[in-house]
């Protein structure tokens, strides 16, 4: 409600990311033990769905009037490129 009283209606935040890679990595195990690490890169494509929740709350100065909540809810979906790098250590056993 505009006054800030809780009611059964609800506003989600959600973001949804979907993505389509390309990647190339190296990998180096060590002679002497088992540890392992892996080199990656490459180029892919982000799909992203976002619903974003922006709340306002409008403060009163007169002490009779109480507070009001405002609440904007934007969806946006678009495609963006991404550039994916990464190292990750393993231990083989």
């Amino acid at each position: 409600a505009p006054n800030g009283e809780l009611t059964d209606r609800t506003n989600l935040d959600e973001r949804t990311y979907n993505d389509l890679r390309l990647l190339a990595g190296y990998q180096l195990l060590s002679g002497s033990s088992n540890w392992l690490v892996d080199i990656y890169g490459g180029f892919g494509l982000r799909s992203r769905n976002m619903i974003v929740v922006t709340e306002d709350h409008m403060i009163s100065s007169d002490p009779d009037v109480p507070d009001s909540y405002t609440y904007t809810v934007e969806e946006t979906t678009d495609n963006v490129p991404a550039l994916f790098l990464g190292v990750k250590l393993g231990l083989g056993f």
